[in-house]
C-alpha cells in the first residue's frame, strides 16, 4: 500500500435470510516525504496575488503542484451524494442477486430535496476543479509565482508531487487549504436550452459568509435578447433590480422572470453588490425557435469535362407555410473532392442515435475508409490521417465492450441472450479493414471467426441466431435472407486473405451456396445486390450472371439504373437507406469486376444523395456507401482540380466567388446561405391529421401532472397494419422534453422491450428491441428542475433505425404547461418576484417600468448614501 493514497475496506455479513449487507470506508495511506508545502498567507480575497512554497531536504528533487477548487459550502455532506462504495470489486456468485432500487416516483417532498441537489451540482460542474498544474526542478526551496486567486469558489487546495533520486516517488499526505474570504457568495443555474418565448423564473442564491446581517443589491445585465415579466404598478420599479436582507450564515433568493425574445446564444449576467463587496456570475443558453425542426438538402455533382469550359447549374426551394419567422437560414458547401464533405463531419456523420453495438462503428468504419483512399491517393494530408486514425483507435476500444464472452458480438453485449451473426460479421470486417493502421488483438478476430462459424450450415449458408435488427438483410422482407446473410457474413472472411485461406472449405461451401441461389433465382433485390458484390470479392464467375440479372431488372431514372426492394414490387419507392446500400453494393461489385466507366453513373447519384453532414440515414448505409465511394475517389484526378466557381442568388445582390485548386480540393468551403427551418406547432398538429396515413406508426400519449413538480407521460405505439412487414428491427422512440423538467433517475429501466436509455436535457432516446403490430405503451416519469412558464411544444418520434423513412411524428404539452405564468412560481400575488428597488413618480407620471442600466447612476448614488 506504500505506493497507493488510499485503501478501500469492505465488510459484509450475510443475514438469517440470505440479505447480504455490506458497507465499505476509504483509508487514506500516509506517505512519509521530506517535503513541506505552504501557502504565503492562509485567507485571500478574490483577484488577491499569492504564492505557493517548497521545503526540502533533498539536494534534487522534481515537484509537480495540483491546485484544485474546493467548495466549502456544500448543501449537505459530501458524503451524502455519494451513491455506495463499490471499492471496484466484483462479485461472484452462482446465486442470482437482487439489489434495492427506488421505488417509483418521489415521495414525502423528496422532490425539494432533488431539485436542490440538481441545482447545487449544475452549478459546481460548470466550474473546473483542476486549475493549476505546477511543474518544476528545484533544490531545497522554491517559490512560485503570483497565483491569482479566483472568484466563485470557496477555497484552494495543493498537493505536491515529489520524485527525488533519494526517496523515489512521495506526496505530501495532507493538502494544504487556502481559504478564499467573502462577505457573500451567489450562483444560479439555467437549462442549456430554451424556447423562444417560453418565460423562466431565474433564481439566483446569495449566501451569507459572514457572523452578522448584511445587505445585498442583486441585480441583472438587461439585453434585447430578453425582457422582464411583471405586472403593472403605480410606482416605477427597478425592474432588475432585487434588495436581499441575509442573516448570518444564511441563503436567500433573489428571482427574475424573464422572457426570451431572441433566437441563438444568450448570456445571462447577474452582479451583486453589499456596502464592502461585490460578486458576478454569467451564465449563456441557447434560445432556440419554437416549432418543430424540419431540414432538406441537395447536392449537386458538378463536372466539367475538356469539351465544356463552363457549366450554369441552379437549385430553387421555397419554404412551406407555417415557417417560424427567423427560424429559415440556409447555406452552401463546395468541395473539389468527392469524400471532403464527409471527411469534415467524421465525428458527426449520422443525426441519430450511437448507443449500441453496431452504431459504434459509425466513427469507426469511415475512419478506416479515409486512411485507405489517402494510401491508394498518394495523400499525405498528416492531419486528417491523425484524426481517423484516432477514431478508429477510440472505437476499437469501445467496440470490445459489445463483445461477448463466446466471441461473437451483439447490439448489447452481455445484456443480449445471444450473439448476432450479422452484427458480429459487419464488426469482423471493419476490424479486419482497420488491421494494417492500428492494432488489433487477433484473439477478438478469430474467436469472432469460430463463432460465425459454428453457426454455418452444411449446404455452407448462414442463419441468424441473434435478435432481428437490420430488417430488409434478416428476413423482414422477403425469403432469401438466408442468401443476403450468407453474403453479408462471406464478407467478412474474404477482406483479409489470410483468414480466408485459413477457412478455405468455409469459404467455398458459401461461395457455392450463393453460386447456387443465383442459378435458382433470388426474388429480392436487395439479396442480389449484396450477393453480387460478395461473389465479384470471391472471385466468382458467376458474379457476372448476378449483375446481368440486376441489369435486366433495374429501372432507369436520368440514365441511372435503379431497384426496387423486390423484383415483384410494382411501385417505385422513395429514396432511402436500402436503395443507397443495394446502389453501394452494386458499384462495389462493378469495381471489384474492373467495370469502372459502368459504375461512374451509381457514382454520381450516390455522392448526390449525401445530406449536409456528407453522410446518409443510418450507419450502415453511410458505412457502404462511404466505402463504394472511396473506391472510386482515389481514381477521380480531385487533386488536379483547378476552378473558379461563382455562387449567385438573382433574389438578392448575393455573388461568392470560390477558387478550387491542388492546394484547397478538399478544404470544406461554406458560407451561410442545406435548409433549416421550423414549422410552428399549430400548423404541424393540424397537418398529422392528413400526414397520419402516411405514417408507419401510430403513435399516441397522455400527459397527466401529480402535482406541480412531476409529470408522467405515457407513449403508445405501434406498428401500422398496412407495413409490408411483421415487426421492426431496433426500433428508437425519441422523447423530446419539455423546457424545465428532466427525466427523473431511473425512470426509464433497462429491460424487456427497452433495451436502452440515453437521457440528455433536450431528449429521451429509447432503443426498442422492435415494435410490432400490437401497441406497447411506455411510462416515463420528469421532474422538475427550472421553473419555466409558457412553455412550447415537445416533440415525439418514433422509427425504424434501419429505416427512418418508416416513422411517425408528433408534438406533445398540456395546456396548463402551455398557458402557466411566471407569477405560478411567485408566491401569492407574484410578491416574491417583485422587485425590492422603487421609484416614486408623480401621478402624471407613466407607470413605465425601468431598468437598472438606464437608472445606473441614480442607484450608485443611493447605494452610496447608504454605504
Amino acid at each position: 500500500l506504500s505506493w497507493y493514497p488510499e485503501a478501500c475496506v469492505t465488510v459484509y455479513c450475510v443475514s438469517s435470510d440470505g440479505e447480504i449487507v455490506s458497507d465499505s470506508v476509504w483509508i487514506p495511506v500516509d506517505q512519509q516525504s521530506h517535503v513541506i508545502l505552504n501557502w504565503s498567507s492562509e485567507r485571500a480575497q478574490p483577484g488577491e496575488k499569492v504564492s505557493l512554497t517548497v521545503a526540502s531536504n533533498y539536494s534534487r528533487f522534481q515537484v509537480a503542484i495540483v491546485l484544485m477548487a474546493k467548495p466549502n459550502d456544500l448543501p449537505m455532506s459530501d458524503m451524502e451524494f455519494r451513491s455506495k462504495q463499490t471499492c471496484n470489486l466484483m462479485m461472484m456468485t452462482n446465486t442470482g442477486l437482487q439489489e434495492g432500487t427506488q421505488p417509483y416516483g418521489l415521495q414525502n417532498g423528496a422532490v425539494e430535496d432533488f431539485l436542490n441537489i440538481e441545482k447545487y451540482w449544475n452549478h459546481r460542474t460548470n466550474t473546473a476543479e483542476s486549475l493549476l498544474w505546477l511543474d518544476a526542478n528545484v533544490s531545497y526551496n522554491w517559490t512560485s509565482g503570483g497565483i491569482t486567486v479566483p472568484d466563485g469558489v470557496a477555497s484552494l487546495e495543493a498537493l505536491a508531487l515529489v520524485m527525488s533520486e533519494d526517496q523515489g516517488f512521495s506526496f505530501i499526505p495532507v493538502q494544504q487549504r487556502l481559504t478564499i474570504a467573502k462577505d457573500f457568495s451567489l450562483f444560479f443555474t439555467v437549462p442549456p436550452n430554451m424556447i423562444r418565448g417560453e418565460e423562466i423564473v431565474l433564481e439566483v442564491n446569495v449566501t451569507n459568509h459572514l457572523d452578522k446581517d448584511l445587505e445585498v443589491i442583486v441585480f441583472m445585465t438587461q439585453t434585447e435578447a430578453f425582457e422582464f415579466v411583471l405586472m403593472t404598478q403605480k410606482e416605477t420599479s427597478v425592474i432588475n433590480a432585487q434588495r436581499l436582507y441575509l442573516g448570518a450564515y444564511v441563503t436567500s433568493s433573489a428571482r427574475f422572470p424573464i422572457r426570451f425574445l431572441v433566437l441563438g446564444k444568450v448570456e445571462l449576467s447577474v452582479n451583486a453588490m453589499s456596502a464592502e463587496a461585490s460578486g458576478k456570475l454569467v451564465q449563456r443558453l441557447l434560445v432556440k425557435p419554437e416549432g418543430v425542426e424540419q431540414s432538406f438538402s441537395e447536392t449537386l455533382f458538378l463536372e466539367i469535362t475538356p469539351e465544356v469550359q463552363a457549366r450554369l447549374s441552379s437549385i430553387s426551394f421555397s419554404f412551406p407555410p407555417g415557417v417560424v419567422p427567423g427560424s429559415q437560414k440556409a447555406h452552401f458547401v463546395l468541395v473539389g473532392d468527392i469524400l471532403a464533405l464527409s471527411f469534415e463531419n467524421l465525428e458527426s456523420l449520422v443525426q441519430i442515435p450511437t448507443g449500441c453495438g453496431e452504431q459504434n462503428m459509425i466513427h469507426f468504419a469511415p475512419s478506416v475508409y479515409v486512411v485507405q483512399y489517402l494510401d491508394k491517393s498518394f495523400d499525405d494530408d498528416a492531419e486528417l490521417r491523425s484524426k481517423a486514425l484516432s477514431y478508429m483507435k477510440k472505437g476499437y476500444k469501445n467496440q470490445l465492450l459489445y463483445q461477448r464472452d463466446d466471441g461473437s458480438f451483439s447490439a448489447f453485449g452481455k445484456q443480449d441472450a445471444s450473439g448476432s451473426m450479422w452484427l458480429t460479421a459487419f464488426v469482423v470486417r471493419c476490424l479486419l479493414q482497420a488491421q494494417p493502421y492500428i492494432e488489433i488483438d487477433p484473439t477478438v478476430l478469430s474467436r469472432a471467426m469460430t463463432w460465425l462459424l459454428k453457426h454455418q450450415g452444411s449446404d455452407g449458408e448462414f442463419i441468424e441466431v441473434g435478435q432481428l435488427i437490420h430488417t430488409e438483410m434478416q428476413g423482414g422482407l422477403n425469403n432469401d435472407s438466408s442468401a443476403a446473410l450468407t453474403a453479408y457474413v462471406l464478407l467478412a472472411f474474404l477482406e483479409d486473405i489470410n483468414y480466408s485461406s485459413r477457412y478455405e472449405g468455409n469459404v467455398s461451401l458459401a461461395l457455392e451456396y450463393l453460386e447456387n441461389e443465383v442459378t435458382v433465382g433470388v426474388s429480392s433485390n436487395y439479396s442480389l445486390c449484396l450477393v453480387a458484390y460478395a461473389l465479384a470479392l470471391g472471385n466468382s464467375p458467376v458474379a457476372i450472371t448476378a449483375l446481368a440479372e440486376l441489369t435486366r431488372r433495374a429501372d432507369y431514372e436520368d440514365g441511372v439504373m435503379m431497384w426496387t426492394l423486390s423484383a415483384n414490387q410494382m411501385s417505385y419507392p422513395p429514396p432511402h437507406s436500402a436503395r443507397v446500400e443495394m446502389t453501394s453494393y452494386v458499384l462495389l461489385a462493378f469495381f471489384m469486376r474492373g467495370s469502372i466507366i459502368e459504375g461512374i453513373s451509381l457514382m454520381k447519384w450516390l455522392s448526390t444523395q449525401r445530406n449536409f453532414l456528407g453522410s446518409f440515414d443510418t450507419t450502415q448505409d453511410t458505412v457502404v456507401a462511404l466505402q463504394a465511394l472511396a473506391s472510386y475517389a482515389a481514381f477521380s484526378g480531385a487533386s488536379a482540380i483547378d476552378l473558379r466557381v461563382t455562387v449567385s442568388n438573382p433574389a438578392s445582390s448575393f455573388v461568392s466567388l470560390i477558387q478550387i485548386n491542388s492546394t484547397n480540393y478538399r478544404m470544406y468551403q461554406s458560407q451561410e446561405l442545406n435548409i433549416f427551418y421550423n414549422v410552428e406547432s399549430k400548423n404541424f398538429s393540424q397537418n398529422v391529421q392528413d400526414a397520419s396515413d402516411k405514417d408507419s406508426f401510430s403513435l399516441d400519449f397522455n400527459l397527466s401532472h401529480s402535482n406541480r413538480s412531476h409529470m408522467d407521460l405515457t407513449v403508445c405505439t405501434r406498428l401500422k397494419d398496412n407495413q409490408p412487414v411483421p415487426q421492426t428491427g431496433m426500433a428508437i422512440l425519441d422523447v423530446g422534453v419539455l423546457s424545465g423538467f428532466s427525466l427523473l433517475p431511473g425512470g426509464a429501466a433497462e429491460e424487456g422491450l427497452i433495451r436502452k436509455v440515453d437521457s440528455t436535457s433536450e431528449r429521451v432516446s429509447l432503443y426498442l428491441d422492435s415494435v410490432n403490430k400490437s401497441e406497447v405503451c411506455i411510462k416515463l416519469p420528469f421532474v422538475r428542475v427550472h421553473n419555466v412558464a409558457r412553455v412550447e411544444d415537445a416533440v415525439l418520434r418514433v422509427y425504424d433505425y434501419y429505416e427512418p423513412t418508416r416513422q411517425a411524428t408528433r408534438t406533445y404539452n398540456s395546456g396548463f404547461l402551455r398557458s402557466v405564468d411566471s407569477c405560478y412560481f411567485c408566491g401569492e400575488n407574484c410578491d416574491s418576484c417583485r422587485p425590492g428597488i422603487t421609484i416614486k413618480l408623480s401621478s402624471h407620471s407613466s407607470g413605465a417600468f425601468s431598468s437598472l442600466s438606464s437608472l445606473i447612476l441614480g442607484v450608485t448614488a443611493v447605494l452610496l448614501i447608504c454605504f
